[in-house]
């Protein structure tokens, strides 16, 4: 939530800015290709630290997203482990990691 008030923050100190830039120039410049001039390289800025804020924060949301789910899945494959018998978990393992299982169970590794 505290991420959502520094973006929403962060347009409002935006849009002042480029809101300020704007005044100054029409007050310095007659010309509307001066005004546009002037104002350009500050909405740039703007637009571009306000999409690298958002994106960070919509990528790292969708990598904790991921890894809550990886997490999930590997809780879920440790409990159906508990229920497996030891005796027969070794063709299980050799299944599940490709012959790992095998050096887990006493033998050798291919």
């Amino acid at each position: 939530m505290l991420r959502m008030h520094l973006g929403r923050d962060l347009v409002a100190l935006g849009f002042l800015l480029v809101l300020g830039v704007f005044v100054i120039a029409i007050s310095f410049y007659a010309a509307a290709t001066d005004v546009a001039t002037a104002v350009g390289p500050v909405t740039t800025l703007v637009g571009t630290l306000i999409g690298t804020v958002f994106g960070a924060q919509i990528g790292s949301q969708g990598k904790a997203e991921a890894q809550a789910s990886a997490d999930a899945n590997a809780k879920r494959a440790q409990e159906a482990a508990l229920l497996v018998d030891p005796a027969q978990a070794g063709p299980l393992l050799e299944l599940w990691d490709g012959g790992a299982g095998q050096a887990m169970s006493g033998g050798t590794q291919p």
